[in-house]
């Protein structure tokens, strides 16, 4: 199950570094607002909401389905976004943006939750007592999915035969950077949402399974001392 984890780290990561560094392509190029550059990419403290509302999500109902929640939410905010441009408000733009960034609040505070329930099951029911290798294999795949969603991003830019000098930029440029920034995180989110149905960990079950072990656990008695033996 912590492979799944280290798989989904690499997506989440990768999506996330590919959209953040086409962000401010699309808003200028795309959008055709660059002077809205600064309110779109300002708004990313509203992430916060999605932090706060774990714990009482998670007291609910199962963290896999908080985590598929949090990416179908993800999935909407952005399809908000492609708005055909006779149709484009800027409360469009910034309703999607907003309702992906509290969702991406939700689904990176979810994962760690999860990654600790990986590895208290494997620790507590398959007896492996590796915490820092389990720990560390979703940690690797994070920083493997920074790697990949730097790099694409950086092939994207070459692809769309990107002109900084350019004040318009041809349909290729438009089309690879709606790729980038609306379609590829799409792609890796619906592919999150399906992995996630391989995620069998009830973590609400270990917990009683564990508080069921605690409480079969007899204290020992005291032995009274005896001062005339």
């Amino acid at each position: 199950m912590y492979l799944l984890l280290a798989c989904s780290f690499i997506l989440l990561q990768t999506f996330w570094m590919l959209r953040g560094n086409s962000a401010i392509f699309f808003i200028k190029y795309v959008y055709g607002r660059p002077e809205l550059a600064p309110i779109f990419l300002g708004i990313g403290f509203v992430s916060v909401i999605g932090n706060l509302s774990v714990p009482f999500l998670s007291q609910r109902f199962k963290n896999r389905n908080v985590l598929q929640f949090s990416l179908v939410l993800g999935v909407i905010g952005q399809l908000l976004l492609p708005i055909p441009e006779k149709m484009r408000s800027v409360s469009l733009l910034i309703a999607g943006s907003v309702i992906f960034l509290i969702a991406m609040g939700i689904t990176f505070t979810i994962v760690f939750a999860m990654l600790s329930d990986t590895v208290d099951y494997s620790t507590k029911v398959l007896g492996l007592n590796e915490t820092g290798f389990l720990s560390a294999v979703p940690m690797i795949g994070a920083k493997l999915g920074m790697g990949i969603g730097g790099f694409l991003a950086g092939q994207f830019l070459a692809w769309e035969q990107f002109n900084a000098k350019a004040a318009v930029q041809c349909g290729r440029t438009i089309t690879f950077t709606n790729l980038a920034f609306i379609w590829m995180p799409i792609i890796l989110l619906a592919a999150m949402i399906f992995m996630m149905q391989f995620y069998r960990l009830d973590e609400k079950e270990l917990q009683a399974n564990k508080a069921d072990a605690a409480a079969k656990v007899e204290p020992k008695e005291d032995v009274e001392y005896d001062a005339n033996n």
